[in-house]
């Protein structure tokens, strides 16, 4: 069913980058929807390629596969989400090391052409298609990241005065104003950094109280990878990638604060504990069966 509602958004992006409709963009922010398509991608690629099944797969399907994966990342380079992008391919690339995927000459040679296409359409993006494709001077743009840079050295400034406890929760964008000398030209709802601002609303108390869920979230991180065998173990593993690329992501923006991204997140640490505990539920009840 999650499958089937990540398809139908993807479907709605396609279309709408084809016909350069920017009032249906999904998910509003094209940032956004980088994510919504980035996250799942390492989990996408452990059911397409890791996981062991019993029944061979034929060379069409694998093309299909292939083919889908192509979209994707066609769809995520036409968002302009560069860390979409730098998180999306370095951590797919460590993922497919860890797994010795990308040690075989098939997925050497598919990772090179999805880079070769990345850069043919970077080159020739405009006769392809008019949208918000990432261009080297977008990647370059030295305002953007000035910007950025003035609104994080603002909201340290926010979080200096109110260190404890913070400004409150949603206050960010009432409170940046009196810390702002105008140079970002616009309205500033958002940090641009989702750390940032949980430290500007929530103050050390509250980052205490999240310090202790990512200890205990580390923590399941390595009890699960000692313990699990066999497609659980891949499954978990692609899950885990799937967290680290959305939480590299939350460095440049808000999407934390989106609440369907965050059901996503949700989702992505409950079922980390669902396969250890089917895990240990078929072991119990098959000791003497090989994983």
């Amino acid at each position: 069913m999650l499958f089937i509602i990540y398809n139908v958004v993807i479907i709605i992006a396609l279309f709408n980058v084809l016909n350069e409709n920017k009032g249906l963009y999904p998910l509003v922010n094209p940032n956004h929807l980088a994510t919504f398509i980035s996250v799942p991608l390492p989990i996408i690629f452990y059911n397409f390629f890791i996981k062991k099944d019993s029944h061979k797969v034929d060379i069409y399907l694998k093309t299909i596969k292939i083919l889908y994966l192509l979209i994707l990342l066609f769809l995520l380079f036409s968002t302009n989400a560069r860390m979409a992008l730098f998180s999306t391919f370095i951590l797919m690339f460590i993922f497919m090391l860890i797994e010795r995927k990308i040690l075989k000459s098939k997925f050497i040679i598919f990772y090179t052409l999805i880079l070769l296409a990345i850069f043919f359409i970077t080159l020739f993006s405009k006769g392809i298609v008019n949208s918000n494709i990432l261009t080297l001077d977008q990647v370059t743009n030295s305002l953007s990241l000035e910007i950025r840079l003035e609104i994080i050295e603002n909201s340290l400034k926010i979080f200096k005065d109110n260190i404890f406890f913070g400004v409150g929760p949603g206050q960010f964008s009432i409170v940046y104003p009196f810390y702002s000398n105008g140079y970002e030209l616009t309205f500033i709802h958002h940090a641009h950094n989702d750390y940032i601002q949980f430290l500007v609303e929530y103050g050390l108390f509250g980052f205490l109280f999240v310090a202790f869920f990512y200890y205990k979230l580390i923590r399941l991180f390595i009890y699960g990878l000692k313990k699990l065998k066999g497609n659980n173990y891949h499954l978990f593993l692609a899950t885990i990638f799937s967290i680290l690329i959305f939480h590299i992501e939350i460095i440049v923006s808000f999407q934390s604060h989106i609440g369907l991204l965050f059901q996503i997140l949700i989702f992505l640490v409950i079922s980390l504990y669902i396969i250890i505990y089917n895990f240990d539920k078929h072991y119990k009840s098959n000791s003497n069966e090989i994983l």
